[in-house]
């Protein structure tokens, strides 16, 4: 008895474990298959299409002249959000400002090194050398320094 009953639990056991995986892509998840697609797009050298890239599609179609002008329309209103969307700083540029201002405020006509801007802003030497690129009027010099080589250093014009 107890033989028949473990023989049908492996049989059962068996037969969902066939219908489970019976193709291994059905047991995950929508976008973990998304993720392999578009990298096997990838691969290719092809990539995803971008509503813009429809759109144009649709339009080089010329299937009617109703589809065609709901394409253009589409596109007048992409460029218009990108527009919008261009005009409005990012988060990381209004945090930025201020460090700017500082750094600015900071240079002289003495070529100054990034990491020493850094040290008077407390900032990293990265996010100092990004940033001094930004203030108005800056050039840039190369300055030998002793134990490091050649590095750039930062003035007003």
């Amino acid at each position: 008895m107890r033989y028949l009953r473990e023989r049908a639990l492996n049989e059962r056991n068996e037969k969902i474990f066939k219908r489970n995986f019976k193709n291994p892509l059905t047991n995950l998840k929508k976008s973990v298959i998304i993720k392999i697609q578009n990298k096997e797009l990838k691969k290719k050298g092809t990539s995803t299409m971008t509503n813009r890239d429809f759109y144009n599609a649709v339009i080089n179609a010329n299937i009617n002249e109703e589809m065609t002008q709901f394409a253009t329309d589409a596109i007048a209103k992409l460029d218009v959000r990108n527009a919008k969307r261009a005009e409005r700083p990012s988060k990381a540029q209004i945090a930025n400002e201020p460090i700017i201002k500082a750094i600015s405020e900071i240079l002289t006509d003495e070529p100054m090194l990034a990491s020493r801007i850094a040290e008077l802003c407390e900032i990293s030497t990265q996010k100092a050398s990004a940033l001094v690129k930004k203030v108005e009027g800056v050039q840039s010099v190369d300055v030998k320094v002793k134990g490091k080589g050649t590095q750039k250093g930062y003035f007003l014009a």
